[in-house]
């Protein structure tokens, strides 16, 4: 039970960590493309859990998970809805 409890914290170490930057990264670079900076980290690194856990163990998927953690920078609530948002009803 407590291994388990590390690699579910992992996730919300990543995220935690990068909880404010990723408002100012918006600010910088854009919504648009935080969020598919984000949707493509996370979507890469789930793909990848089951491979870097058979190769590494505990250590392994612990890195997983933060990493994937770190790509829910542009997950927030308030930047995810608004930002699906505005990609339905623009036309680019």
């Amino acid at each position: 039970m407590k291994t388990q409890g590390h690699i579910l914290g992992a996730f919300f170490y990543g995220y935690a960590a990068t909880n404010f930057v990723g408002g100012m990264i918006a600010q910088k670079v854009g919504g648009k493309l935080l969020m598919l900076f984000g949707v493509l980290w996370t979507a890469v690194f789930t793909l990848l859990t089951p491979i870097f856990t058979t190769i590494g163990g505990f250590g392994a998927i612990f890195a997983v998970r933060l990493l994937e953690g770190f790509g829910e920078v542009s997950n927030f609530y308030y930047i995810q809805y608004p930002l699906l948002l505005l990609l339905l009803l623009t036309k680019n």
